[in-house]
């Protein structure tokens, strides 16, 4: 009885797969350093239409702050780690020359907090790049993305010399 029931669920976990159209890959990534990644990849430089799918599966639809908080990875903390100690060093080297202790203290906690706030910003946006699938969430499309064909002979013509003199038919 027990063996029809796990056949039956495992049937079931396949049907589900295959309707998400996802697979797994054959490690999640998620190491100490791949939240800086940002910084470094060149994402999406355009806003994507409604129809298009994006780049990696869509976690969950309707997204509340616990779940935010829920799929924090390790890099995701020590980019915070490092945006806080930036913050520290730099207001130091900007209020070094400072002679007011005041302005001084002004200036140096000004800096740390921006870069803390800058931090923190990052450490909430990576979770929800990655449950909107716009980031590596560990999930890859099994069926590839449909090829966007373009038009090179219309740009042409938009930048020909000639076009004014052209006949038309």
């Amino acid at each position: 009885m027990d063996a029809i029931k796990s056949t039956e669920s495992e049937r079931l976990a396949r049907r589900i797969n295959s309707l998400l159209h996802t697979q797994a890959p054959d490690h999640k990534k998620s190491g100490w350093f791949d939240s800086f990644g940002i910084f470094f990849k060149s994402g999406i430089k355009h806003v994507m239409p409604v129809t298009e799918r994006p780049p990696f599966p869509v976690l969950m639809d309707k997204i509340k702050i616990k779940d935010i908080f829920a799929y924090i990875e390790k890099g995701d903390v020590v980019l915070l780690g490092t945006c806080y100690v930036l913050g520290i060093v730099f207001g130091y080297i900007g209020s070094r020359k400072i002679n007011s202790q005041h302005a001084r203290l002004l200036t140096y906690h000004g800096i740390a907090h921006t870069f803390n706030v800058f931090g923190l910003g990052l450490m909430v946006f990576m979770p929800l790049y990655r449950i909107r699938g716009l980031w590596d969430n560990g999930l890859r499309w099994k069926r590839p993305a449909p090829m966007k064909k373009y038009n090179f002979t219309s740009e042409l013509d938009k930048h020909e010399v000639y076009k004014h003199f052209r006949v038309k038919v």
